[in-house]
């Protein structure tokens, strides 16, 4: 398994491309980017959104249509990547849509199978009311979306946006063991156990 990140779009979002040797899948797309375009494998099979908002999901429609990849998001994100005001590309005066999902995951938590490697998502709300997290427990990896950042967390005052919610997805992240290498969508990568020591502050934020 390889992981190649891209900093993609006007907001720098991380875009990651998780390379398997008979499967690989694409964790929000970001833009049309040249460069990120052409580093798609010839493998790529799933489009994995961990929630969303726009700038998560703008490079959706060029790779399903290079690639024929199967979307994914959870089923409370679903509406957003066809509503312009819910992805809040309205409010940028963009007005942007994706094309629909293919695959509608739901629940709490699950699993999937991405080249032979079990993968799970864990159902985190509060930046929206879908964002999950996607995480391998062999490989001590997770992609944390909006959900956290080293040192901050993702903004819980736009659209479908809950403080509440997101305390309780924080609560959440005990359950992992500090040596989590957390791949986050903005911001550099880090270890789980360098965002620990901020969670009490925002518990009581919040």
């Amino acid at each position: 398994m390889e992981i190649l990140r891209f900093v993609l779009g006007d907001l720098m979002v991380n875009t990651y491309i998780v390379r398997g040797e008979n499967e690989s899948f694409v964790i929000d797309p970001a833009s049309d980017d040249e460069e990120f375009i052409s580093k798609i494998p010839e493998n790529l099979k799933y489009i994995f959104n961990t929630h969303g908002h726009y700038d998560h999901i703008a490079g959706n429609s060029i790779i399903k249509t290079k690639t024929d990849a199967k979307i994914i998001i959870h089923k409370e994100d679903a509406e957003m990547l066809v509503n312009p005001v819910l992805n809040f590309s309205s409010f940028m005066g963009i007005a942007f849509t994706s094309p629909k999902a293919d695959i509608l995951i739901e629940g709490e938590e699950g699993k999937l199978i991405f080249d032979n490697e079990e993968w799970k998502f864990l159902h985190m709300p509060g930046h929206t009311n879908g964002l999950v997290i996607l995480f391998n427990e062999n490989k001590k990896v997770m992609f944390s979306g909006d959900l956290i950042f080293e040192d901050s967390i993702g903004r819980v005052d736009l659209p479908n946006g809950n403080g509440d919610k997101m305390k309780c997805s924080l609560k959440k992240l005990e359950r992992f063991s500090d040596d989590f290498l957390v791949y986050p969508g903005h911001g550099e990568p880090f270890y789980l156990k360098d965002f620990k020591n901020w969670i009490n502050y925002f518990l009581k934020e919040l």
